[in-house]
């Protein structure tokens, strides 16, 4: 004989939805957050060798000629950070 589980009423359990849904957007915020500030103000966007971010900001995709391999990494970084914290809100 299997005892019976005893499940929580469903407006328990939706009462909390709304603080769970605010603690996630305000992680994938901060998240976001720190991403725009690591990679614009500190030194992570930048390549550990010179040479190599120097050939970036000359070399153009084959896609077009008025964009640079440097411009392309800077715009998917700012890009995506735009999108994580866009999306928390």
């Amino acid at each position: 004989m299997s005892e019976r589980v005893r499940r929580q009423p469903i407006r328990e359990v939706s009462a909390l939805a709304p603080t769970l849904v605010a603690a996630i957007a305000a992680i994938i915020l901060l998240l976001g957050l720190v991403h725009h500030l690591g990679a614009f103000l500190g030194q992570k966007l930048y390549p550990p060798d010179p040479e190599l971010e120097a050939r970036r900001k000359v070399v153009s995709p084959v896609i077009s000629r008025e964009t640079t391999m440097w411009k392309a990494w800077v715009g998917f970084n700012a890009s995506h950070t735009r999108v994580v914290a866009s999306s928390a809100l």
